[in-house]
């Protein structure tokens, strides 16, 4: 089982995925990493995001995109942004990464995916792209590794 802020998520299966782009080394000294576990069907709708590797109590900001870019550094942060076109932040919330195994998780509705305002339904066949940005340390942020993930 994977420890995240809202319990453990019981038998969660990762989802196959393809890494865009990693995470820069954080203030753990290890890069931040994320993961999609659940099922990618999109009838199903069970999708969860599982951000690993970050400072224990972190506030995360969950992103996702249909579009991915090579890295483009933010100014303040250590590390890059790896999504591109319309950027929509899952379920306009936040995560707070537990203080046992530092990750943080997030649901996804596949049936209300942000895009900018709005919200779409994804459409098997779709890739989705999604990464974490966090706060790391007091004066920064950060960013985990970039996922697509085709949907089904």
């Amino acid at each position: 089982p994977i420890q995240s802020t809202q319990g453990v998520l019981s038998a969660a299966r990762k989802i196959e995925q393809q890494v865009v782009c990693e995470g820069a080394v954080n203030s753990t000294g290890s890069a931040g990493r994320l993961d999609a576990v659940g099922s990618r069907w999109v009838d199903h709708n069970r999708f969860t995001l599982v951000a690993r590797g970050l400072p224990s109590g972190a506030v995360g900001l969950p992103l996702v995109s249909t579009a991915s870019r090579a890295p483009l550094p933010i100014v303040g942060s250590a590390g890059t942004l790896c999504l591109d076109g319309t950027v929509g932040r899952v379920n306009a919330s936040t995560f707070i990464t537990s203080f046992i195994g530092n990750t943080g998780s997030v649901d996804v509705l596949l049936g209300a995916l942000p895009q900018g305002s709005t919200s779409v339904a994804a459409v098997a066949g779709d890739v989705w792209y999604a990464q974490v940005w966090y706060r790391d340390g007091s004066s920064s942020s950060n960013f985990t590794a970039a996922i697509g993930v085709e949907l089904r």
